[in-house]
């Protein structure tokens, strides 16, 4: 738990070779920002125990994610594409 609040930081895009970004269990609320598909990274996801809602469709179509665990949130989709190779890891 970070005790977040309200809003994830825009300054996220800035963590460019982040692999897993955990920010379950926080008082998070709204919809999910478009700074989090920035991150081209990313692989694993962990959004859980929030209040994000509403539906994602494309968000996250150019990064290399492959699990996000979206439990206890009000999302009506989020779904996710084939990986994409990642050119993180060498």
């Amino acid at each position: 738990m970070n005790r977040f609040n309200e809003d994830i930081p825009s300054e996220i895009n800035e963590l460019q070779i982040l692999l897993n970004l955990d920010l379950g269990h926080n008082i998070l609320i709204g919809q999910l920002p478009s700074q989090l598909a920035q991150l081209q990274c990313l692989e694993t996801l962990n959004i859980s125990h929030n209040r994000f809602v509403g539906s994602i469709t494309s968000t996250f179509d150019s990064t290399t994610l492959t699990s996000v665990d979206r439990s206890y949130t009000q999302f009506e989709a989020f779904p996710i594409q084939e990986p994409k190779s990642s050119r993180c890891k060498e």
